[in-house]
């Protein structure tokens, strides 16, 4: 199972590279340097918002001792 996990993160990760420089030169030969760079400083943000919108807010009176208690 672990193995299959690994195998899917690189994977993952690799055509995530490809796609993403694919892009940028699409964009940086059709247009300018100006949107990449926008773009690269508003996917931050945008996956930041997304993560938090999905997961909700944080609790920070989250007990730790009960959470290791649980998992183990």
């Amino acid at each position: 199972m672990g193995l299959k996990a690994l195998w899917r993160t690189s994977m993952g990760s690799g055509a995530g590279g490809v796609l993403f420089t694919t892009i940028t030169g699409w964009v940086v030969q059709h247009y300018s340097y100006t949107p990449a760079f926008i773009g690269f400083g508003l996917l931050p943000l945008i996956c930041a918002g997304i993560l938090w919108a999905w997961l909700g807010p944080l609790d920070r009176k989250l007990d730790l001792t009960k959470l290791l208690a649980t998992t183990s």
